[in-house]
């Protein structure tokens, strides 16, 4: 169904972009941006925000929609925009607003993966260093006084301190 708190805009550098309006009232609510600070008489907040590319296909044009910012990718995401480089708005069509629909399905499904499997690389880090950790102090408790060697270091984590012959600045 169509949604009214949904903006298409034209903006000063050319592009083209469609999101979703919020009010503060509601990003109190949802997560808003770190500070919290109250909108400047030219800002208006939004997330979702999809720049709108034409591109031609087999002859026909179609578009295409990406992300506006990178890595603004989720309804978390809140994003204020400077009125002063909008040139025009409009309320998008309902074929605009479905592609817009469909497409932020799979943005925000891309999204999640991406964020899984971060997770993932996390996790399987953490075990790495653990691991390190543990044999290191098995070592130690064995009696091993190399076990804390600096020179030692398969994770590539330790960052030696400076020694009285380094010079600081």
């Amino acid at each position: 169904m169509y949604r009214p708190n949904l903006a298409q805009f034209k903006l000063a550098s050319g592009h083209e972009i469609i999101c979703e309006l919020i009010t503060e009232e509601e990003s109190e609510e949802d997560s808003a941006p770190s500070g919290k600070r109250k909108l400047g008489e030219n800002e208006l907040l939004a997330r979702n925000i999809l720049m709108i590319i034409p591109v031609d296909y087999n002859g026909e044009r179609k578009f295409m929609f990406r992300p506006f910012l990178q890595y603004a990718e989720s309804n978390e995401d809140l994003i204020i925009l400077n009125t002063a480089h909008i040139v025009t708005m409009n309320r998008p069509n309902i074929m605009l607003v479905n592609d817009y629909k469909l497409s932020l399905v799979e943005i925000h499904e891309e999204y999640e993966e991406r964020k899984r499997d971060y997770a993932r690389e996390v996790s399987k880090h953490v075990a790495k260093v653990r691991q390190a950790f543990e044999q290191n102090l098995k070592s130690w408790m064995d009696g091993d006084s190399a076990a804390f060697d600096l020179d030692d270091d398969p994770l590539g984590v330790v960052v030696p301190f400076p020694t009285k012959n380094d010079k600081i600045h």
